[in-house]
């Protein structure tokens, strides 16, 4: 990620460390901000994936990286390890 994105969401400047409590900190440079992984499953209602309805089901998992994993943000605040899951309905035409 760049420098301007991890200076506007991951450091915190003194003015915002006095209107948040939390402490100062700062990025001034560019790198990996997090890893993922995933996994999805599709299962076909009609007997044929390429037409017709299905359910999908799928997860991720991410976690923070080293300067953005130590921002007060996360650290402090957050959670380095994030998970999300979704299930749905699909249709194929």
């Amino acid at each position: 990620m760049g420098k301007g994105y991890g200076r506007t969401y991951f450091a915190v400047t003194p003015a915002g460390s006095l209107a948040s409590g939390l402490r100062t900190y700062s990025i001034n440079d560019s790198g990996w901000k997090r890893y993922n992984l995933s996994a999805f499953i599709l299962q076909s209602l009609s007997g044929d994936l390429r037409r017709g309805f299905g359910l999908g089901a799928g997860v991720l998992y991410g976690r923070m990286l080293g300067k953005y994993k130590r921002s007060p943000i996360v650290s402090d605040v957050g959670d380095a390890d994030q998970l999300a899951a979704a299930v749905g309905l699909t249709y194929t035409f």
